[in-house]
């Protein structure tokens, strides 16, 4: 992986990281910085719902941005374009195939098919 692409993924985790974290909550002097990123991470999402480039690497992406949405409470477009997204592209990389299933049941869906699907591929 070349130095530049490494540095961008580091920088998507290190944002979608920072989504996730707990401790920022609505009303804190973080909120500013909280919207800014969910703005930004909203901005880069692509027109089919998915985030990133080409290729298996859009699950991975898609699950975490999802996930992050999720984790700050934002249940909007965004959240639903790309579990929507996620509902209609399978992987067949495990790693990137648990993901989808966690992002997915931030939605509530019916992953017992997917479990299945998981193990087997284990």
């Amino acid at each position: 992986m070349k130095h530049s692409t490494l540095v961008k993924v580091s920088g998507k985790y290190l944002l979608i990281g920072l989504l996730g974290l707990p401790s920022i909550a609505a009303g804190t002097v973080h909120e500013e910085a909280l919207e800014s990123a969910v703005d930004w991470l909203v901005d880069q999402q692509n027109s089919d719902g998915s985030w990133s480039g080409g290729g298996d690497i859009r699950t991975l992406y898609t699950s975490e941005s999802v996930l992050a949405l999720s984790a700050v409470g934002i249940r909007d477009a965004a959240f639903y374009q790309g579990i929507t997204w996620l509902s209609n592209h399978a992987t067949t990389n495990v790693d990137f195939r648990a993901r989808r299933i966690a992002a997915l049941d931030r939605h509530g869906d019916s992953l017992v098919d997917e479990f299945s699907r998981l193990q087997v591929a284990q």
